[in-house]
């Protein structure tokens, strides 16, 4: 499912080591995050060294503005290489390390992000936006206990932080801090009450404590703040499924996808959503607009071959599937479904035919094997008689096969 993201430093404009002026203010700039950790950004002023001079000094200050200037404008790869040039000539520069760590948190290297931040905290301790940073990437690599204790360090430098409160918050409810995750979210919200991201996780908190009315009401406000978020209406959809709601969660993964096509999830929630209550004509046409937002994913139309074969339609159902294995040959779930369909239609020696030869195709795959093998009762009933309590036999009924194939992402927490 999609996940809240961490709120996250920005990157650093100016380096501790490098005063440009007699006194230089260190602004905070365009992070891929929504939110900066630093609420004003004149609140940090750099400790400048009152010109460090030096042909080393120069071009390390070129390699950091370089640097700056490419992650600004997406070019993280680049951005790391300048940052890095510029850490040579200083290298517990607190500015630098951190600006090192963004860029490979940017590059999804969450892993090579700590070590520079640790670096930072150890020669600055009362570097806040180093902890705070360093909280959001222990959230990254899982680490809810580290998390916290590097965001509560950094609380304590800036009490008033909504930006490290909020991270806290989310590294208790990730710990198991219920409690003590209400107690920080509330704390945001009472200070911003309009902070959708605080309405949405406090949300996963009540969900969480099985407090399904408070969380529901919580994911409509974010709605209501923000009515073109997906992830505020994902999440409000998975609160009115859990309370029973089919109608009320379907139409809140409709109004996620709408708002943002490509989320591909929401797609399949609703597509299982009414697969689980046997709507497997509405399951399809969920997973029609899937296919027409994902042309090109063979597993999208392997799930929509399953729902219009559960639907009855048959030949909508071959279609699908062939198309799925022209996108990826070896879609066991589409080898296997045109197997079922040819039980369905009682072309037992075709589907023998394609079962087998589906065996052999994934011989050397054991999850592909085992997906098979679910299959394998009905298959081997096709044309064969059941007895009836008076001993006469009738014709079995086939079992069918289960719905819709999903690839909900690990949470990972949100960046801001």
């Amino acid at each position: 499912m999609p996940t809240l993201l961490h709120r996250r430093a920005r990157v650093a404009r100016t380096a501790a080591a490098w005063a440009f002026a007699a006194a230089v203010a260190l602004a905070v700039a365009g992070c891929p995050a929504k939110k900066p950790a630093v609420e004003d950004p004149g609140d940090v002023v750099a400790g400048g060294t009152g010109g460090g001079g030096g042909a080393a000094e120069a071009a390390a200050a070129r390699a950091f503005e370089k640097g700056v200037k490419a992650f600004d404008a997406g070019r993280y790869d680049e951005a790391l290489a300048s940052f890095k040039e510029a850490e040579k000539s200083t290298p517990d520069d607190p500015q630098v390390l951190l600006n090192v760590a963004l860029c490979e948190v940017a590059l999804g290297h969450a892993d090579k992000a700590a070590p520079p931040l640790e670096h930072a905290v150890a020669k600055k301790p009362e570097f806040f936006e180093g902890w705070n940073e360093l909280g959001a990437v222990y959230l990254d690599l899982d680490k809810p206990a580290e998390a916290r204790a590097a965001l509560e360090k950094a609380l304590a430098l800036k009490p008033g932080d909504t930006s490290a409160r909020f991270n806290l918050g989310m590294a208790y409810r990730r710990g198991g801090d219920l409690t003590g995750a209400e107690r920080e979210l509330s704390a945001v919200l009472a200070a911003n009450p309009t902070d959708v991201d605080a309405h949405l996780e406090l949300g996963l908190v009540k969900a969480k404590a099985g407090e399904g009315p408070a969380a529901v009401k919580l994911f409509e406000k974010a709605v209501a703040l923000a009515p073109k978020n997906p992830e505020a209406h994902y999440l409000l959809a998975g609160a009115k499924k859990a309370a029973g709601d089919v109608d009320g969660a379907a139409a809140a993964y409709r109004a996620a996808y709408a708002a943002d096509p490509k989320m591909r999830d929401a797609y399949t929630a609703l597509a299982d959503l009414y697969a689980g209550k046997d709507r497997w004509g509405d399951a399809a046409a969920a997973l029609a607009d899937a296919v027409k937002a994902f042309p090109a994913d063979g597993a999208v139309r392997a799930s929509y071959g399953n729902a219009l074969r559960k639907a009855g339609d048959n030949a909508g159902a071959v279609e699908a599937y062939k198309k799925a294995l022209e996108l990826d040959p070896r879609d066991v779930i589409a080898d296997r479904g045109l197997a079922l369909v040819a039980v369905a239609v009682g072309k037992c020696d075709e589907a023998h035919a394609r079962f087998e030869a589906a065996v052999e195709k994934y011989r050397a795959d054991a999850d592909a094997h085992a997906a098979l093998e679910k299959a394998r009762d009905v298959i081997d009933g096709c044309g064969k008689a059941a007895p009836t309590a008076g001993g006469a036999k009738t014709p079995a009924a086939p079992a069918t096969h289960g719905p819709t194939k999903s690839s909900a992402p690990k949470p990972k927490g949100k960046s801001k």
